[in-house]
């Protein structure tokens, strides 16, 4: 199956939990969702271009991270820009959403951010990679984490501390 709806490259994904959707991102600032089962466009969202998305676990919720440090998060069931808030200076690469909903990752530039959710008050800021962050994920625990860079290293964090050993 080829799903075509995009005018310009495409470099984000995420399905749905139970993967009846999948989301795309594109350098176009159109993000696309997707009917897995038959490969249908069910809604078009626009903003600048999404660098990476991930989807609320127990809601309609899509999270992207955008070219301009932003992080949007959208209500796939009526297409509505639920929040819109600033996350990095220049871009987000990166972004993830902890299994029980209530703490969101970012990573951009050299550093990942720790926001609550859905209000995104800041709880803290974790350096280490000594370039981009290019990903980011949560593990089984809400309290730990793993982020990958353009500096050819991957990184476990715990929440209160830098880079476990």
């Amino acid at each position: 199956m080829m799903l075509s709806g995009h005018a310009n490259a495409v470099g984000a994904f995420a399905f749905n939990a139970d993967g009846t959707l999948l989301a795309s991102g594109g350098e176009d600032g159109m993000i696309n969702i997707w009917a897995t089962a038959n490969g249908r466009k069910q809604l078009t969202l626009q903003d600048s271009a999404a660098q990476s998305l991930a989807w609320h676990p127990q809601k309609p919720l899509l999270i992207a991270g955008l070219d301009t440090g932003m992080i949007a998060v959208w209500n796939v069931s009526d297409g509505a820009l639920e929040q819109r808030f600033q996350a990095h200076a220049e871009f987000v690469t990166a972004v993830d959403i902890s299994p029980d909903g209530t703490m969101l990752l970012s990573g951009g530039e050299n550093t990942l951010q720790l926001w609550t959710f859905p209000d995104a008050a800041a709880v803290a800021t974790f350096e280490g990679h000594a370039e981009a962050v290019y990903a980011a994920l949560f593990t089984g625990e809400r309290a730990e984490f793993v982020s990958g860079g353009r500096d050819k290293t991957v990184r476990a964090w715990k929440m209160q501390t830098t880079p476990m050993t």
